[in-house]
């Protein structure tokens, strides 16, 4: 029997299926087998940001690292995701002038090309898009000046945000249901990219009405998990930065001049991710 935790409203068993959680644990184990093989370990548990006497209890580990959630002042914050979401969607602009056989090569079976990447970011828009819409229509909440991240919605940001602005170091694995053959129409994809940035930057502005920490959004893999609102925006946005890094890399080894392709992510918001990785 699967034991429900009251801190989190959620049985860590449903939690451990996320990629983010998944990805810890793998990180735990290996580094519990690293151990074995080396008595000293005083660096690599200041590397590794947990002490060892909890590094086999994942949700112990990730209780001390997080213990003290993010806080923001919700106007800004809110600006400054509008702010990211105007270059990714100028990043998505860029796609449209990619020769079309570039925009669908991929250099083997284990690597996307870059409309595979776009259409993985229309998947999850297609389900948070509606679901953080019909949040905040269906709960009346007053507008708070301020914003407490969430237990797991810090974490899952934190592990999709990138701390490079040329390449994405921490790999994940996509789930199946959101990764997609390369059989893909590219200017459907593209205008989609485009039409679901623009309805995140009416959503974002729908945002600036209502508490970001109130109203809660579930997961795609759950509805057990539910994330707030500032969260699920926090993390929506830090996917797509993710993602398009990841694509921009993509064309560019095809030889593709990637120069005139928007900065995705602030110097600032890199440090702050690295800081706290």
């Amino acid at each position: 029997m699967r034991r429900r935790l009251p801190l989190f409203g959620s049985s860590f068993a449903a939690a451990d299926a996320h990629p983010c959680v998944a990805q810890l644990q793998t990180q735990t184990v290996n580094y519990k087998l690293r151990e074995a093989a080396s008595p000293n370990r005083e660096q690599q548990d200041l590397n590794l940001g947990i002490g060892k006497d909890f590094a086999i209890f994942t949700p112990v580990a990730l209780l001390l690292k997080f213990s003290f959630m993010a806080k923001y002042n919700s106007e800004e914050l809110l600006q400054s995701l509008h702010t990211d979401v105007e270059r990714i969607a100028a990043a998505g602009r860029f796609f449209k002038e990619v020769d079309k056989n570039k925009m669908i090569y991929t250099a083997s079976a284990e690597k996307w090309s870059a409309v595979q990447v776009l259409e993985h970011l229309n998947a999850y828009g297609r389900y948070y898009l509606p679901a953080m819409e019909r949040a905040m229509t269906e709960k009346v909440t007053g507008r708070a000046p301020w914003f407490q991240s969430g237990f797991w919605g810090d974490y899952f940001t934190k592990s999709m945000k990138p701390t490079n602005i040329y390449e994405v170091k921490n790999k994940m694995k996509a789930m199946k249901a959101y990764s997609f053959a390369n059989s893909l129409n590219v200017d459907t994809v593209v205008n989609e990219f485009l039409r679901q940035q623009e309805e995140l930057l009416r959503l974002i502005g729908m945002a600036k009405h209502v508490d970001l920490g109130d109203i809660k959004v579930p997961i795609t893999l759950t509805k057990l998990i539910k994330l707030k609102l500032g969260d699920t925006l926090r993390f929506l946005v830090a996917h797509e930065q993710r993602h398009m890094i990841q694509a921009r890399n993509t064309l560019k080894g095809l030889g593709i001049a990637t120069d005139r392709f928007p900065v995705i992510v602030e110097m600032s918001q890199l440090k702050g991710a690295l800081a706290a990785s």
